[in-house]
């Protein structure tokens, strides 16, 4: 399961990131650059967080029947750092993007306007979530999130691009 809900998702963010820059450059070129950058960057961490993970739970394996105290040890330091690539206890990378790329596409009259404005909400919940206090947004920010992904997917693979997507809703 761990696999298929970050490294799938990290591989199909990367299509999603570029897809997304090649549409919005033109609107706002150095913002979404930057955007590009922080997906891409946060597919690279969910990446790196699914091979921590996955060595990790191999080695704790490994050592689970010669020593379980030293398993149980050595999966404490394994899965803090898995979750923390994976972006538990805040996404900030995650937030800045969908925070960027709707407020470019709000402003550019891409995509469904509704769907930008729940990219904005996305956003801010992910990014509020690194706040202490705040650690229940993650789940508003991660569910908001997979409602994102589904609804841009629903309305690229409709019109075949997102291109005609300006004239759905201003």
């Amino acid at each position: 399961m761990h696999l298929v809900s970050f490294e799938f998702v990290a591989l199909a963010l990367i299509v999603v990131t570029l897809g997304v820059y090649q549409h919005l450059r033109e609107h706002a070129p150095a913002t979404s650059q930057v955007a590009v950058v922080f997906g891409l960057v946060r597919a690279g961490l969910l990446l790196a967080s699914v091979m921590v993970f996955n060595h990790g739970m191999a080695v704790v394996v490994d050592q689970q029947a010669n020593d379980p105290l030293q398993a149980a040890a050595t999966w404490q330091v394994m899965e803090p750092v898995a979750d923390a690539l994976g972006g538990t206890g805040g996404d900030v990378l995650g937030g800045a993007w969908f925070l960027l790329v709707s407020w470019v596409a709000l402003r550019a009259r891409a995509f469904q306007r509704a769907l930008n404005w729940l990219g904005l909400a996305v956003g801010a919940a992910a990014l509020l979530s690194a706040v202490p206090g705040l650690g229940f947004l993650e789940v508003v920010g991660g569910l908001g999130q997979i409602v994102w992904f589904l609804w841009f997917g629903i309305i690229t693979v409709r019109s075949g691009s997102t291109e005609s997507d300006r004239a759905v809703a201003p």
